[in-house]
């Protein structure tokens, strides 16, 4: 058990929370919705899952309304 990953219990799976194999899952605070940085600071509402800094628009692992095709 030397996951960087934190476990935790989802629908009786008890497993660790994790994208790769140095990316972990994370639970953001309830007021910032979909998205939070490692420290727990809300980023920009139009972000999804993580960012860089909290609160700007250009700093974001994923955006909510952007589609490449």
């Amino acid at each position: 058990d030397n996951s960087l990953c934190q476990r935790t219990s989802i629908n009786d799976n008890n497993d660790y929370r994790c994208w790769t194999s140095n990316q972990c899952q994370k639970v953001c605070p309830e007021k910032c919705k979909l998205a939070c940085t490692d420290k727990g600071e809300c980023c920009h509402s139009q972000c999804l899952g993580s960012c860089t800094e909290p609160y700007n628009d250009k700093a974001c692992s994923a955006c909510l309304h952007y589609n490449h095709e």
